[in-house]
């Protein structure tokens, strides 16, 4: 029998290589590695003892096969803790290992106080002595070992969930059947005696690696199915050409020269027949292939075919619905899921469209998944390969998603395809991954264009039922607005005029009193009196800004240029606005320029366009902040700024700050009573001007507003 361990030991030995030299680096492949080693070692052992016909080698083998065999346990429960995701490496290798570590030592300093040989012939059972003591204890520890590794293994693989599930209880199965033959025959047969079973024990372990390979085509663990398989389909074809060869030599010895040929002659035979053998290799391998294909892979696909057909199907239709459901079928067909479901969404992440093939565990697979979920998909997340402890994990296999493709384009992500768990039961492979990965984009692009013609299609259609509509109000209401609009520039005229005279008076009188000429004015009486007095230079602000509102309503908006100048109407101004700023504690600070140059403005309105500015940095900067107001110019250009640190305006609303009666969110909060025709009359004056706007912000940091003039050449 000692010829089947060393076959089975081999077995073992070749497909702990195997999963070593095809898997990536990690704690896993090591402890599995280390597993299937051990397992071979303990198998060699028992044979070499068996056959050994030295004291000092079968003393050696016996000590060799006792260390493997304590290396299996240790193995099995380092084995147990990475599969429940214990990250502690102390509690993994050295906890898991002490055993091993000690009977080596215990081996090295006394190599027969424990199972010591004493004959190589006869009976097993005769052949050594057992230190009972010694050995109670290594079977203690090997039990309890034993016992620990399968409690973690078998309460991991219930709380996991589908392949994974099936893939731990299948290798949990498979350790305990070929542990309990093991520890029966090995254990504790010999721990009461009875030695001469050794060599059945361990034939038990080509159970565990039945186990793991059928885990590995069945379920893909490791993701060596398809190398696996077809590693397996060389095996079997050189398998084959060794017996067709050795069945050739032997029939033609045999048959043809009676066994009693010149010694030359079956050597020339030999090399014939290897010849024509090594001329049948890609004949048998081709039928061992078809074999292999028909089996293994009768559901597989081919990567490119499925993309020919994506492609064909994405050529043939432009209409979103028929699009989305061809392509779901051919992913759900090809790589074989129960359900397959595209959610595409809008640029603000909100679902918009939804189809499914197949009939998904929830209505809406897209709720199921919180914003954390999709910052993992990058452009394919498989659950699968996310720890089980994560919440994502968790929160996946609830939802009965197997894995979530991103669709990307350069203008953002515009929707997910779910896909569900496989109908097999198995994993999803790379290869199916990869699949995916390549779909993504060009579905993703696919999908953009469609959005694109259904918007074209959708607007054209109610468009066309609109425009008659639309068209008909227009005439009816164009009569009606222009009356009411010229009422309402005649009446804003008529009004602002009205008004404007009357505030003036009522602005001179408090300037007046608060510069003493009635009298002295204690603090809060001076406090009561600059409130007053903003309050109707604010009103005389709007007044002028209502002004030529009308006026470019009624095309009398004209720009009457004088020599002004912009240093002296400034300081003025500043002096005016002083008041206001230091109600609100605020620093206004303007160095006037000297020797600043005269040039033809119209002096009314870019006044008004400079007071705007200061006055909107007065109201909404932050308190215990400075403005500065800055008046330039060089030889071919006049600059003026303003720079406050208030609320600035948001990113999302700048382009829009210059309409007409439009304002920024955050200065609606601030100032209720705004009109937001200050700015709009502000942009007219200076491009009236032929000038240009100046304007930077950030939210919460502060504005930069003015304007750019050019001075004309000498």
């Amino acid at each position: 029998m000692t010829w089947a361990l060393f076959i089975v030991g081999f077995i073992n030995a070749v497909l702990g290589f195997v999963v070593f030299g095809r898997t990536k680096p990690g704690r896993e492949r090591i402890v599995f590695i280390s597993i299937m080693m051990a397992l071979a070692f303990w198998l060699w052992g028992i044979a070499l003892f068996i056959i050994s016909s030295s004291l000092w080698r079968a003393q050696l083998f016996v000590d060799i096969y006792y260390i493997a065999a304590i290396s299996i346990a240790s193995s099995v429960l380092a084995f147990a803790f990475i599969g429940a995701n214990v990250r502690s490496a102390f509690l993994v290798w050295f906890v898991s290992y002490v055993p091993t570590i000690a009977w080596i030592l215990l081996l090295t300093a006394k190599p027969t106080g424990f199972v010591h040989v004493i004959s190589t012939s006869g009976a097993l059972s005769s052949r050594v002595e057992i230190n009972q003591s010694l050995y109670l204890i290594y079977t203690l520890i090997f039990c309890v070992y034993y016992a620990v590794a399968l409690t973690i293994l078998y309460i991991t693989a219930l709380k996991s969930h589908d392949v994974e599930r099936r893939r731990k209880l299948l290798i949990a199965h498979g350790i305990v059947v070929a542990s309990l033959g093991g520890m029966v025959f090995n254990l504790f047969l010999p721990g009461v005696g009875v030695y001469d079973l050794i060599a059945i024990g361990p034939l038990f372990s080509i159970l565990f690696a039945a186990s793991v390979t059928y885990s590995i085509v069945k379920y893909s663990l490791f993701d060596l199915r398809q190398s696996f398989l077809l590693s397996f389909t060389y095996v079997v074809t050189f398998g084959a050409l060794i017996f067709i060869q050795g069945a050739a030599v032997w029939l033609i010895n045999t048959f043809f020269l009676n066994d009693s040929a010149d010694t030359q002659v079956p050597a020339l035979v030999n090399a014939a027949v290897l010849v024509v053998v090594a001329a049948m290799f890609q004949p048998i391998k081709s039928f061992f292939d078809r074999v292999t294909e028909n089996v293994f892979f009768h559901y597989e696909y081919h990567t490119q075919d499925v993309l020919a057909q994506i492609g064909k199907v994405i050529a043939q239709h432009i209409d979103l619905e028929p699009f989305t459901k061809r392509i779901l079928q051919i992913i759900a067909k090809s790589i074989q899921v129960g359900y397959v479901e595209m959610c595409i969404i809008d640029n603000r992440a909100q679902p918009i469209h939804r189809f499914t093939v197949g009939k998904a565990p929830r209505n809406d697979l897209f709720t199921a998944c919180d914003k954390q979920v999709f910052s993992h998909v990058d452009p394919v997340l498989v659950v699968e390969r996310l720890s089980s402890n994560s919440p994502t994990y968790r929160q996946l296999r609830d939802a009965g998603i197997a894995a979530i493709t991103k669709l990307e384009t350069a203008n953002g992500t515009n929707g997910y395809i779910f896909i569900g768990n496989k109908l097999g039961g198995t994993a999803l492979s790379y290869k199916d991954v990869n699949l995916l990965t390549l779909l993504a984009g060009e579905i993703a692009l696919a999908v953009e264009n469609n959005l694109r013609y259904e918007e074209i299609k959708q607007f054209s259609e109610t468009l066309r039922s609109r425009v008659d509509e639309a068209t008909e109000e227009l005439r009816s209401s164009n009569k009606k607005l222009k009356q009411m609009d010229q009422t309402k520039d005649e009446f804003i005229s008529l009004t602002s005029h009205q008004l404007r005279t009357p505030l003036t008076t009522v602005k001179g009188y408090i300037s007046m009193i608060l510069d003493g000429d009635a009298g002295e004015v204690n603090p809060q009486q001076r406090k009561l009196l600059e409130e007053a007095f903003n309050s109707s230079q604010r009103m005389v602000h709007l007044i002028s800004d209502f002004l030529n509102i009308s006026r470019i309503q009624t095309g009398k908006f004209v720009v009457e240029l004088t020599d002004v100048n912009l240093a002296d109407i400034l300081d003025e101004e500043i002096e005016q606005l002083r008041i206001a700023a230091k109600s609100r504690k605020l620093t206004l600070v303007y160095d006037k320029p000297a020797d600043f140059p005269e040039m033809q403005i119209d002096e009314g309105k870019i006044r008004q366009v400079m007071m705007n500015f200061i006055d909107n940095a007065i109201y909404y900067s932050l308190e215990n902040t400075t403005i500065t107001v800055i008046l330039s110019h060089t030889a071919s250009i006049i600059e003026f700024k303003v720079i406050d640190h208030g609320i600035g305006v948001p990113r999302a609303e700048q382009h829009k700050l210059f309409a007409k009666f439009s304002r920024a969110s955050n200065a609606r909060k601030q100032r209720p009573d705004g009109t937001g025709i200050g700015l709009f009359m502000a942009k007219k004056v200076i491009v009236a001007l032929s000038g240009a706007i100046i304007f930077q912000s950030e939210e919460g940091k502060g504005s930069t507003f003015g304007f750019r003039l050019n001075r004309p050449r000498a």
